[in-house]
């Protein structure tokens, strides 16, 4: 996920490390489609979607699919900050979810491989958007980080239902707070769970060592239990047999220390931790937590060695990056069984990497594609 959000910190460093590392135009513009040798994903989804931006001229969606290999470069214009999530449409037809950012924040639902827009919603200015899961009755949940509720929305978006206030999970009372919204997932039939990241505003954004969670009754739309997790800035959460599996960042405010975590806990007892929790010696760029229970794909960044390394559980697949360098490489990731799809990000280069496993989890081929704005998001979808 999303492609899955990063903290303030995060993104702004991103942001100087895009306009600096972005690929310049070339004399010869890259073909809008181009084949890739990928056979065998055990994704039940037909594509994998992503986002391309160089946050100033606006951004693209593109897509690969999974069957023939075949990258479509831009498919639909988008806004320069987008982030895009998986939708299982009730009627059956799937889509994505598009989320808009940076003052044209919004709501938008896909459908089929060519993108097609279903409706499209506008939200209140600059809330940015974080997340979005629907209900066992379509509706779909939205939250937002400027904003201290979460808000349900009708199946089509035409109608908002309810507007949930969590200001129960605020990291202070100073006037600027906010709840700092970040996923929001379905935890059974009957109920949500609503993730939170806690930043301190009066320091810079600096993110409370503990996150937030909530459970609500989708029926009843009560929060029936906040909770504050030993977590750090959550940027990815997913539901496995009720049990919510959470992914922090950690704090990147600070040089050493502030480590990264993944944790589970009893959906039913949000503030009672399994025995499954796992630190881990680097701050996390973003995660992937569809797994069904296997350990997650993470992007993982050493600060003293300033690279990124894809790893799953304890094993580091690939890394790069050096003290030269001194950024970010990796950024978005996705896995779909022995297949990882990361973007990639260097000086004069963007790319999409696919990453193919053996039956240790070892690296076995690596394609790299390259492409004309960075990968913000990644998402699989029809």
């Amino acid at each position: 996920m999303r492609i899955s959000y990063v903290n303030f910190l995060i993104l702004a460093a991103l942001f100087v490390l895009v306009s600096a590392c972005a690929p310049k135009p070339s004399q010869t513009p890259l073909p809008d489609r181009v084949a890739l040798p990928v056979v065998g994903t055990e994704n039940k989804a037909k594509g994998l979607w992503f986002a391309t931006s160089n946050f100033s001229s606006g951004g693209k969606l593109g897509r690969l699919d999974l069957k023939s290999g075949l990258i479509e470069r831009s498919i639909l214009s988008i806004a320069p900050d987008t982030v895009i999530l998986p939708d299982p449409a009730p009627e059956g037809v799937d889509g994505l979810i598009l989320l808009t950012r940076m003052g044209q924040d919004a709501v938008t639902l896909l459908r089929g491989p060519r993108a097609e827009v279903v409706v499209h919603r506008a939200l209140a200015r600059m809330i940015n958007p974080q997340g979005a899961a629907r209900d066992s009755f379509g509706r779909l949940w939205v939250t937002a980080q400027e904003s201290n509720s979460v808000l349900v929305l009708s199946p089509d978006l035409k109608e908002q239902v309810r507007e949930i206030d969590l200001s129960a999970l605020l990291a202070s009372q100073d006037p600027v707070s906010k709840v700092d919204l970040a996923q929001v997932a379905s935890l059974d039939q009957t109920h949500m769970v609503v993730s939170a990241q806690r930043l301190d505003r009066s320091k810079g954004w600096r993110p409370h060592p503990q996150g937030g969670l909530a459970r609500i009754n989708a029926e009843s739309f009560q929060v029936e239990l906040t909770a504050l997790v030993d977590v750090t800035n959550p940027i990815q959460m997913a539901v496995h047999a009720e049990k919510v599996v959470l992914v922090g960042a950690g704090d990147f405010s600070l040089e050493v220390g502030g480590n990264g975590k993944v944790a589970t806990f009893d959906g039913r007892m949000l503030a009672i931790e399994s025995a499954r929790n796992r630190n881990i010696d680097a701050k996390i760029i973003a995660a992937d937590l569809d797994t069904k229970g296997e350990p997650p794909t993470v992007i993982a960044w050493y600060q003293e060695q300033k690279r990124s390394c894809v790893e799953i559980g304890a094993v580091q697949i690939i890394c790069e990056g050096s003290e030269q360098s001194r950024g970010y490489v990796f950024g978005a990731i996705r896995r779909s069984g022995k297949f990882v799809f990361v973007s990639y990000l260097a000086i004069g280069s963007a790319e999409l990497w696919v990453i193919e496993l053996d039956g240790s989890l070892k690296l076995q081929t690596l394609e790299k594609k390259a492409m004309d704005m960075p990968i913000q998001s990644l998402s699989f979808g029809p």
